[in-house]
Parts: structure tokens; sequence; C-alpha cells
């Protein structure tokens, strides 16, 4: 699988483009449960049959690697992205997807106006392992002092409890310890 930035179809909005590999094939049916089912954190996917690739719409959002490098995080904003993000993978587990269906590179996860996050599922089967990054990429990236600016002693202090959460946790990821986690340090 390959992924790219293009312009949208209008030639105004900007997407990202999945294009699939030769072994790869797209899962229409969970195609169809992401649109009927849809979640506010998911990005809306299309596929296109004629170019055998996955369109999501991305315009008007900024990858969370940018957001986090430009944008000082506040104790709110930490919280609400923790939330959206195990929200997000929990829907997909609930609708039969596995975590390493979702783009879980902090480069392919958005960030909106309203500081949620928005992740992309790739609904592909034919390969052994679809994405090579795990949700502790983007977490780790939540917790990492040496490139984010907190706005707070209370965002600084969630940071460091995420980055031991991180640390603690094997390669197998588990939305079950996270959803604890979330629950226990955030409250939601």
């Amino acid at each position: 699988m390959r992924l790219r930035f293009a312009r949208g179809r209008d030639k105004r909005g900007r997407v990202l483009v999945a294009s699939l590999g030769a072994s790869e094939v797209v899962n229409a049916s969970r195609v169809r449960w992401l649109a009927s089912h849809g979640h506010k954190n998911l990005l809306p996917c299309e596929y296109d049959v004629s170019h055998r690739c996955l369109i999501y719409d991305v315009h008007g959002l900024t990858s969370l690697r940018k957001y986090v490098r430009h944008t000082e995080l506040s104790h709110d904003a930490l919280v609400r992205m923790l939330g959206g993000i195990t929200d997000a993978l929990a829907w997909c587990m609930m609708g039969g997807n596995r975590c390493y269906h979702v783009l879980n590179d902090p480069a392919y996860v958005f960030v909106g106006t309203t500081r949620e996050p928005h992740l992309a599922l790739v609904p592909v089967e034919g390969v052994a392992r679809l994405i090579e990054k795990s949700p502790f990429e983007s977490l780790a990236l939540l917790s990492d002092e040496s490139q984010i600016r907190y706005a707070s002693p209370d965002a600084a202090e969630l940071a460091r409890c995420l980055a031991d959460f991180v640390a603690e946790q094997d390669d197998a990821f588990s939305i079950n310890a996270l959803r604890h986690f979330v629950e226990r340090e955030c409250g939601i």
C-alpha cells in the first residue's frame, strides 16, 4: 500500500490516497460498515474501484505531527486527543477490525479545529501486516516532552503518566489497557 496526498475531485480540497498493492484487496463490507456506522474520530472513506485506491478527505485538517510542533498542548486538548484516539480504536475493534487496520503514524493521524483527532481505517486484506505503526506511535508523540510544549503543569503531568503507560506496555496493543488508562487518568 502506498500513501500520498492529492487534490480532491473538486480541486480545492486535500485528500489522502491509499493505493493498493498487487496482493491487497479492499474489504467492501468494511467500507460499507464505515460509511453507515461512521464515527466522529474516523475519516470518511471512499473506494475508487477503477484506480484501486481508498480516498480520505483531510481538507482543513493538520497532521498530528505538525499540530503538536506548532501548538502548546493544554490539559483539555491532551484529554480530548487521548479520548478520541481511544474511542476510534475501540469503535473499529467492535466492528471487527484490527488496530493495525488504522493508520497510527502521527503523519497520518489528523487534528481539526476542535482539537479532535481523526484516524483513517484502512479496510484492506491480503498482507500479513498492513500498517507498521502501532497506536503507541501517536501516544508516544503526545507524551514526548522534547517535541511538545505543554500549556500547564497538569498537561505536562498527564504527558508523563502517558509516557510511563507507553513504556510499560509490551509490543502487543491492548485497547482495554488504553481505555483503563484514559478512564483512570482523564476521568472519561
